[in-house]
């Protein structure tokens, strides 16, 4: 039914290369090039090597991957192991050790051509002895916000400094750090950027696998200040740095020296540049890795990819974008761009806010029956009276706002669909709180930092700090509003670098506002074929969307694509039923919701979208639908006969799957519940996996899928509990 790229089906989702010394660094560019997501590395290791030569030969080695597939997520392992999410070794088809190497870990042999992507010659160095001093109790710290090769360099050198039996600490900067970053909206979340960590500390040296042996403990902590534990524990001896962060490094012991405590020894990695060498001399701006940069290439994109994108409602002749943003942030300037591009209708829904209770008006009439001490003398409102009245209750205002912003909303949708324009802008501060987000192909949100939009307000309107700071404080923020964009502008600068984002933006747009939705293939036209009915584009779109929302790991459109591969296998009594519950299931998901939230939410989604349909949907059908969703928040409690059991067979098969991808469904899964402590995570999953241990056929109700993938399930399950169990015991987040 789905058919996948024919590139990434001769590709691996995650490979493992072989890399020995003396090997040409060409090797890891032709196995990158047949990975999808990630590639990992082994190289020889060398208990006396010096740091400066493991620094160059990691350097090196990320450096030609990250030249040949910069999206591939490279990692060069520093313990001697097959990491369980590997589906296979990627080599030369002649090579000897290759061959070992593959059959040894039980891994299919992937050839790859002895020509890599750049044709370089350079070969991987032997390691330089030296002696490399190791300390029993080492401490780092930094943002960590999207890894990129210096943060991999940086932490895999911190974790070789720390004994194999010592105790590694991280401490990771905390969102209120970042209140004055440029697009801190792009930062992840703190979870988000420990789980980054833990998984790539745990990876990169086995920790919690039993194969690699590793018994180091690592420790992670939200950093709130410069400090953190590195100037209260007195155990450390070591803290890590880069030649960018030496004077932190220093400013630490300052600080332990005050508190009485000794010093720790300074030890310091030098920097990589953007191609990946190391460097002697200071590092330029432009050359210098950054994951400020990083945030920098996504603005003027559609922040969660084009993948099935299409227009909302083709049936009217402009494409409608709505563009919001807090105060000072350029949204005007934006809308001027927008208008010198000819064929665009500008939309200011403020203006017709303001039009929503003019005189004579029912929105008139409405607002002097609920705030009667604000009408004057004309018999109209007093807007000077209102503003008094609600801009010091938030229920006040929230009474004004149930009346108004219907009656804009009403405005707004009627100028959208009668505009002759090739594309409409609705510039409406109020976008996101009134929940108009989906009146729009798109949405665009223009963001500043604070301190930023402080200094403009203060100019613009004349007001003191302290007035400008109560009018931003009173407004959504900046994060929450990035949360329902499709595209992020950051207008913190000079007007040429917002102009160079616009033009970007613009281009994109024009690219994508022709694709319709009628022309898309795959989860598309699997929807169109088993949807009874209703406005299909609108609610695809709806489902796109939220399958596509950051934050997502495993809850995806990929997971559809699994489930409907399946689907199209299953003999069931009513195919539209289970189709339904599977696009559904997980529209709604909040991994911070309480139990069965997620579930409960999706099913009114549901049943929102059957009874659009016109009677398309029996009641029988809503309701049957409705008790599949909200079951798969208790899978297994209880029986289940037919297309139910089938339903939930198909939502559960990835616990069968092959071990690499149970393995990447695991750390999916663990990113999601990313606001848990890691060992508390570990401690809870470890018991909700139980319940499917505990059935001696797995995880399964019909013959169907036990015959096919019980026994793998019961192997995943039991291998990732002892994985979890082991990773629990030497990993903590300390306060």
């Amino acid at each position: 039914m789905l058919q996948r790229n024919c590139r990434l089906m001769m590709s691996l989702r995650v490979g493992l290369v072989n890399l020995a010394t003396g090997d040409e660094l060409q090797k890891v560019a032709a196995a990158i090039a047949h990975t999808e997501k990630r590639l990992y590395v082994s190289i020889p290791l060398c208990d006396k090597e010096s740091m400066v030569s493991m620094q160059k030969r990691l350097s090196a080695v990320y450096h030609v991957a990250q030249g040949a597939a910069p999206n591939v997520d490279t990692l060069v392992l520093l313990a001697k192991y097959c990491p369980p999410d590997v589906g296979g070794l990627l080599g030369y088809e002649d090579e000897e050790g290759d061959a070992a190497l593959a059959k040894a870990y039980g891994l299919p042999l992937k050839a790859v051509p002895r020509q890599g992507a750049d044709g370089s010659k350079a070969a991987l160095e032997a390691p330089e002895a030296a002696e490399w001093k190791r300390y029993e109790h080492v401490c780092m710290g930094g943002t960590f916000d999207k890894l990129h090769i210096g943060q991999k360099l940086l932490l895999s050198l911190a974790l070789l400094t720390c004994a194999p039996s010592g105790r590694f600490f991280c401490g990771i900067a905390g969102d209120k750090l970042f209140e004055q970053k440029v697009l801190r909206e792009l930062i992840d979340p703190y979870g988000i950027r420990e789980r980054t960590v833990i998984h790539f500390l745990t990876t990169i040296s086995g920790v919690g696998f039993p194969d690699a042996k590793s018994t180091r403990a690592i420790q992670t902590a939200e950093l709130v200040d410069r400090y953190g534990p590195s100037v209260k524990d007195p155990a450390f001896q070591a803290i890590v740095v880069s030649e960018e962060t030496r004077a932190g490094g220093d400013a630490c012991n300052d600080e332990r020296r005050n508190r009485g405590l000794a010093e720790m020894d300074v030890v310091v990695v030098g920097l990589v540049d953007s191609t990946g060498a190391l460097s002697a001399k200071p590092i330029t701006a432009t050359q210098k890795l950054s994951s400020t940069a990083k945030r920098e290439r996504i603005v003027g994109q559609l922040l969660n990819g084009d993948e099935l994108w299409c227009r909302r409602d083709s049936s009217r002749r402009a494409y409608a974008v709505g563009l919001t943003g807090g105060i000072a942030t350029g949204k005007t300037t934006i809308c001027e761009f927008l208008a010198s591009k000819g064929a665009v209708e500008i939309v200011n829904a403020d203006k017709l806010g303001h039009d929503a209770y003019a005189p004579g008006t029912p929105g008139c009439a409405a607002v002097l029956e609920a705030f009667p001490s604000v009408r004057n003398e004309q018999g109209e409102v007093d807007r000077a009276k209102l503003g008094a009245v609600v801009f010091s209750d938030k229920a006040e205002m929230k009474r004004l706002t149930d009346i108004v912003w219907p009656i804009i909303k009403d405005r707004v949708v009627g100028r959208v669909n009668a505009s002759t324009a090739e594309v409409v802008v609705v510039e409406a501060a109020i976008l996101v709180e009134a929940g108009w987000v989906d009146l729009f192909d798109e949405v665009w949100v223009s963001v500043v930092p604070p301190a930023v939009a402080r200094q403009r307000l203060m100019a613009r309107n004349n007001l003191s700090e302290a007035e400008a700071d109560k009018r931003l404080a009173s407004q959504m923020s900046s994060v929450a509003r990035t949360a329902a964009a499709h595209v992020l502008l950051s207008n913190h600068g000079e007007r040429a670098g917002l102009e160079a984002q616009l033009v970007q933006a613009w281009e994109a747009l024009e690219a994508r506002r022709g694709v319709k939705f009628d022309e898309l293939e795959g989860l598309a036209a699997v929807w169109r074929e088993h949807a009874a009915g209703g406005d299909l584009a609108y609610w695809w779109r709806e489902l796109r969307d939220r399958y596509t929302a950051r934050g997502r790991c495993y809850h995806t459109l990929q997971h559809l694509e699994e489930m409907f591969t399946l689907f199209g296998e299953a003999e069931l009594e009513n195919p539209r039923r289970v189709a339904a519950a599977i696009f559904f299931h997980d529209a709604v998901y909040d991994a911070t919701a309480p139990p069965a939230q997620n579930e409960k939410d999706s099913a009114v989604m549901w049943e929102r979208y059957a009874r659009s349909c016109g009677g398309a949907y029996t009641e029988d059908d809503i309701a049957a639908v409705s008790a599949y969703i909200v079951r798969t928040a208790t899978h297994m409690a209880g029986p289940a006969e037919g297309d139910l059991a089938a339903f939930l067979d198909i939502d559960l098969a990835v616990l069968g799957r092959a071990p690499a991808e149970y393995a990447e469904y695991a750390e999916a899964i663990s990113r999601e519940y990313h606001h848990i402590p890691y060992e508390k995570f570990c401690t809870a999953r470890a018991a909700a996996m139980n319940s499917f241990a505990a059935n001696p056929e797995g995880p399964y109700f019909t013959p169907w899928m036990r015959e096919r993938r019980g026994a793998a399930a019961i192997a995943n399950v039991a291998d990732e509990m002892g994985r979890l169990g082991a990773q629990a015991a030497v990993i903590s987040r300390v306060a």
